[in-house]
């Protein structure tokens, strides 16, 4: 495991290759973007891949054959080498191991890309299929956002205007509630996240920024090349976090079977899909 920085003159990025995971963004005024990590989590930004989610029993069935996976995937729970990189520009590269093959029977290069441009950090996360088989994957991102006096006077705008949208929940009868207002604003409370995350397909927005009340700035990210979008808190949290998604969470799913799973990524030896994010500080 190794730490890199990167940085310009408006942001600090700080990343550790276990995980390819971002451990800080700091601003030039050394105020941090990122949530910190705490006993109501311990994340900070995962990168999720090859399932976004987490599989029922954590486990599927792939050609007759049973297989085991934690939530999120492979992609967080393993350390990168890094490819390339400058003052604002890192490459890490994750390829299959001895674990990884237990888990998820592929040949695969993982790649996540982070350049800092202005007073964004944008990143993109490739897959690339190195097998002479098909493979399948799920990809996604999961940054926590500090929001340290809970959510009064915390909401999401999103930039569009919202009135068709999907809604999934681990609470069948919120599946229907319109959690985003046709003005675009959700508004959170400490209720919001009871029954867990709240999915979003379907959505008119390429953003979403969250504004709370007292602080000096806000946060955009940037959804628009991610059908999916989850957004989730622990309870009496401290933190939410926006997680941009390439499909539904495996929970879903009604089939166990890897090649079933809704939204998957088909990809034929030698093709690779990519997706791509933004973490936008916006100065008020």
């Amino acid at each position: 495991m190794a730490i890199y920085k990167l940085q310009n003159e408006f942001l600090t990025l700080t990343l550790e290759s276990y995980g390819a995971e971002m451990q800080s963004i700091l601003t030039k005024d050394g105020v941090e973007l990122l949530y910190q990590g705490g006993e109501d989590w311990k994340g900070k930004a995962p990168n999720l891949y090859p399932i976004v989610g987490y599989l029922p029993e954590q486990k599927y069935i792939y050609e007759g054959k049973e297989y085991g996976i934690g939530g999120h995937g492979v992609a967080r729970i393993n350390d990168y080498v890094v490819e390339s990189q400058s003052d604002t520009e890192i490459v890490f590269l994750l390829t299959q191991n001895e674990e990884t093959l237990k888990q998820y029977p592929f040949n695969f290069e993982f790649r996540v890309k982070y350049v800092l441009n202005g007073k964004k950090v944008e990143y993109v996360l490739t897959a690339t299929n190195t097998d002479s088989k098909t493979s399948y994957c799920e990809i996604g991102v999961h940054p926590g956002f500090p929001a340290p006096l809970g959510f009064e006077g915390v909401k999401f705008q999103f930039d569009g205007e919202e009135k068709y949208y999907t809604v999934k929940n681990l609470d069948s009868e919120k599946c229907g509630y319109r959690y985003i207002k046709e003005d675009g604003s959700m508004p959170l409370d400490s209720e919001t996240f009871s029954t867990g995350a709240i999915t979003f397909g379907g959505l008119n927005s390429k953003t979403v920024t969250l504004i709370r009340d007292g602080y000096d700035h806000d946060i955009r990210v940037d959804i628009s090349d991610f059908p999916i979008l989850s957004v989730w808190a622990a309870e009496d949290a401290h933190f939410v976090c926006i997680e941009p998604w390439s499909c539904e969470s495996a929970h879903y799913c009604t089939s166990i079977e890897l090649t079933e799973q809704v939204g998957i990524s088909v990809l034929q030896p030698g093709e690779s899909v990519s997706f791509s994010t933004a973490i936008e500080y916006i100065e008020k």
